[in-house]
């Protein structure tokens, strides 16, 4: 998982180090066509899963969020002047089983982290939660998990973004109870909690595959896009637009892209095209 530090002009890419199984970033930079990477730092030295990472902007610093027995941890990161990045200790918060899924946004109004995922304890349910960091930046407190949707919701890495004009968290994900339908709610984050709106369909009656939303802060736009496999005849790439006016979503129908041409997604497509 990676982000972008747009004061320094970084990027920061956080993984599982499959030589040692740790938890390790390294700091990326870009000079016109010339790429560069810092040596790994270790955040953790525990096997990690799910792993999501975010940038505070108004702390200028970097979350890394991830999950280790039955655990969310997470860690917060400073690039010095040199471009190196140093982590804190990891932070626990005590959570549900997660299965599959897992995404992460970025809260600035809050200065909160927003993390989804489907809770395998709890019949797959579609589970939050909400780490705010103190007045520092250098601590993280997470509060109660807060199920947004009571049904078998199938969470994917890029389901959420935040709506920077209205503050609000846009989650858009496929409803595995309702043959797989895309659903989108819109969320309110209030210190280390949240609530939600309640879910809208998106796509008509199709199922998608692998929704990935992002929001378009340019002057003149101000509204988030999500980009999902439609599931039906020759397997199009769709587009939606998002509005918020104050819970409720007001989504456009879908415009294809392109023909994906079968029924085994390719998710990774799906994830560049909406980042």
């Amino acid at each position: 998982s990676a982000c972008y530090d747009s004061t320094n002009k970084k990027t920061v890419v956080v993984y599982e180090s499959a030589l040692s199984a740790q938890l390790r970033s390294t700091v990326v930079t870009i000079s016109g066509t010339t790429v560069t990477a810092t040596s790994e730092v270790t955040i953790d030295t525990n096997n990690p899963s799910q792993i999501g990472v975010v940038y505070a902007s108004n702390y200028n610093k970097v979350i890394a969020v991830w999950y280790y027995s039955s655990t969310y941890r997470a860690s917060i990161g400073t690039i010095d002047s040199s471009g190196v990045i140093s982590w804190t200790s990891p932070i626990n918060s005590s959570v549900g089983t997660i299965s599959a899924g897992f995404s992460t946004t970025y809260d600035a109004s809050q200065n909160a982290v927003v993390i989804t995922y489907q809770d395998a304890g709890n019949s797959n349910y579609g589970t939050s939660v909400v780490g705010e960091l103190n007045s520092a930046g250098s601590s993280i407190s997470f509060g109660s998990e807060v199920v947004f949707y009571s049904n078998y919701a199938r969470v994917y890495a890029y389901n959420l973004t935040t709506d920077t004009e209205n503050n609000k968290i846009i989650n858009c994900y496929r409803d595995n109870t309702n043959s797989g339908y895309g659903k989108c709610q819109v969320g309110t984050v209030t210190g280390n909690s949240i609530s939600w709106g309640s879910a809208v369909q998106f796509n008509g009656t199709v199922a998608v595959g692998n929704p990935a939303v992002v929001y378009n802060a340019n002057a003149g736009v101000k509204k988030s896009m999500v980009v999902f496999e439609q599931q039906t005849g020759s397997y199009y790439f769709g587009v939606a637009d998002i509005t918020v006016s104050g819970t409720t979503p007001t989504i456009t129908s879908t415009t294809n892209l392109t023909t994906i041409g079968s029924s085994s997604y390719p998710a990774d497509a799906i994830q560049i095209l909406a980042i």
